[in-house]
C-alpha cells in the first residue's frame, strides 16, 4: 500500500476472483415447438423464404448468431452437406454438417429471393437485409424473437434458444458430448456439459425403467 492509501495493482493480482457458475439453459423448445416456429416464419412479412432458411440453418447446425450473419455463399457445400464457419469464436474455423432440409431452404432462398435483394454492397454474403447489405446480427435476433413470440410457443429467447435445442436434442438422441462440443465450437468442454444436465428427465425415465433397484 502506498502513501495515499491505494493498494498496489500487483498485490491485487494475487487474489483469485470467484467464477460465476454456469447456468442451465431454461425453457428449451421441443422438436414440435421448433416446427411451430418454422411454420410461423412463412407467414411473417415479405422475407419469409429468407427467414425460414435462417431458422432452419440455426436449428440444423447450432451455430451462433454472429456466425450465421457472417456466412458467405461459398461457405455452403451443397454436395457434401457441410457448412463452414470461418473465424468463429476465438477466431477458429470449423466445418459442421447441415441437414438436407436446411440446404433445400437455402437453395430456394438463393433462387427465389436473394437476386431481388442483391446490390453492389451484397458481395458474397449469404443472408441479405432488405436493402441488399449483409444482414446485421441484431436484425436476426429481432426476426427470430418475433417468430418465437408469435408461434404460440411458451418459450422466451432468440437465436441462442435454437442453439440450445440443437445441443439438447443431439445429446438426447445419443451423441457423444465431445461431438456436440465440436459441433457448437466450444473451446472448453465445460461449456458443453451444461447440456448434459438438461436431459435429466430422459435419464430419470430410463433409470426407472431399467435399473433393478428402481424397478423393485
Amino acid at each position: 500500500m502506498d502513501y495515499y492509501g491505494f493498494i498496489d495493482g500487483e498485490f491485487a493480482r494475487k487474489f483469485r476472483l470467484p467464477r460465476i457458475p454456469r447456468r442451465l439453459p431454461k425453457n428449451i423448445p421441443t422438436v414440435h415447438e421448433i416446427e411451430m416456429v418454422l411454420n410461423k416464419s412463412l407467414i411473417m412479412g415479405r422475407l419469409t423464404i429468407r427467414n425460414r432458411a435462417i431458422i432452419e440453418v440455426l436449428f440444423a447446425t447450432g451455430i451462433r448468431r454472429i456466425e450465421l450473419v457472417n456466412l458467405n455463399i461459398r461457405d455452403i457445400d451443397f454436395e457434401r452437406q457441410i457448412l463452414t464457419v470461418r473465424e468463429g469464436k476465438n477466431k477458429n474455423d470449423r466445418n459442421v454438417p447441415i441437414a438436407r432440409r436446411a440446404l433445400d431452404w437455402i437453395q430456394r432462398y438463393l433462387k427465389e429471393m436473394r437476386p431481388s435483394l442483391a446490390s453492389l454492397a451484397s458481395g458474397d454474403a449469404l443472408f441479405l437485409s432488405e436493402i441488399g447489405q449483409r444482414m446485421k446480427a441484431h436484425k436476426a435476433t429481432d426476426m427470430v424473437t418475433k417468430c418465437i413470440d408469435r408461434s404460440g410457443v411458451d418459450k422466451k429467447g432468440s437465436c441462442h434458444l435454437l442453439r440450445h435445442a440443437t445441443a439438447t436434442e443431439m445429446l438426447r438422441n445419443g451423441a457423444d458430448i465431445r461431438e456436440v462440443q465440436e459441433m457448437l465450437g466450444h473451446s472448453d468442454i465445460s461449456s458443453t456439459q451444461i447440456y448434459a444436465h438438461v436431459t435429466i428427465k430422459d435419464l430419470n425415465r430410463v433409470y426407472y425403467q431399467t435399473h433393478p433397484a428402481a424397478r423393485s
